[in-house]
């Protein structure tokens, strides 16, 4: 819910014991597959109001005492509302280990093309879902565009120095590798690449690797989206009554009926932004004096 203190505008959530990247190591398989299942809900709840998060990671997923899982840190996210939308979208975003190729390529050649979707954060989800599998994450560059190379040669084995390939790759429709389309030939790479082991040198399972291998087309317009995720047959076992749902979200919330409302408050500026959508991380176990403007 949100908090008036002292004028400034607050988004408090409950308090989280540790992040997904204190917990990733200790993660069996069935756990990984069911905190996906949760975040992909929660994103998929946050796309549906038009807001991209920008920014996830596993130091920005919170676990509770009790086990629920809340994505935190939205101070960079952007909305994505034509009928609304005020805001350029800013392409300086997304912490480099997760970041969608889409963005490197827009980062490297200095452009602000504006034209990217919530699938940024579905190549994100990927990029956790890889880690929390093999304990490790899948691409950890010191460089965006040795981070770029690495998604090539190690998703797609393309191992040209030629700057249009990215290009290529991003802009055209199923494109082919060697006669097989992306999703397979990276499904292929995720089960046969030792790096995607886990640390007892087990292999991904096919159907997590197929899941994966959509999260991570290289062109967004092939990448799945959040409907098509949820219903892969890898989460059919998850008995979904058994997943309470989160009693404090950002997108469960009745904010507003339109949020691109509040996203334009104040002129639309991003230091309002940054308020609206700001984790309240200190003193959140302190009992909190609200005023009576709460919203």
């Amino acid at each position: 819910f949100l908090i008036n203190f002292e004028h400034e505008i607050k988004l408090q959530f409950e308090l989280g014991v540790k992040t997904l990247t204190d917990a990733i190591s200790a993660l069996d398989y069935q756990q990984s597959v069911i905190i996906l299942f949760r975040l992909i809900k929660c994103m998929r709840s946050s796309a549906s109001q038009g807001i991209i998060h920008c920014d996830l990671k596993p130091a920005n997923c919170i676990i509770s005492q009790e086990g629920t899982v809340q994505i935190i840190d939205w101070g960079v996210s952007q909305i994505d509302q034509s009928k609304d939308q005020l805001i350029k979208k800013n392409t300086f975003i997304q912490t480099l280990w997760y970041s969608a190729p889409e963005i490197l390529v827009y980062q490297l050649a200095q452009n602000n093309l504006e034209s990217y979707s919530n699938k940024i954060d579905i190549w994100s989800l990927g990029c956790i879902a890889l880690e929390m599998f093999s304990g490790i994450p899948g691409f950890s560059e010191d460089s965006k565009a040795i981070q770029l190379r690495r998604y090539l040669r190690r998703l797609l084995a393309v191992r040209t120095s030629i700057i249009n390939t990215e290009e290529k790759i991003l802009t055209e429709g199923e494109l082919k590798v060697n006669g097989e389309s992306q999703a397979s030939v990276i499904k292929n790479s995720l089960l046969r690449d030792d790096h995607f082991k886990r640390k007892d040198g087990s292999t991904m399972p096919d159907d997590f690797a197929d899941l994966i291998s959509h999260m991570l087309e290289f062109n967004p317009e092939h990448r799945w989206s959040y409907d098509q995720l949820i219903l892969h047959p890898v989460f059919q076992h998850i008995r979904r009554e058994k997943i309470p749902k989160l009693p404090v979200f950002i997108n469960n919330m009745p904010i507003i009926d339109n949020i691109g409302l509040v996203w334009n408050a104040s002129g639309g500026n991003e230091k309002m932004r940054r308020i609206l959508f700001s984790w309240l991380n200190e003193d959140v176990h302190v009992k909190l004096r609200f005023s009576d403007n709460v919203l």
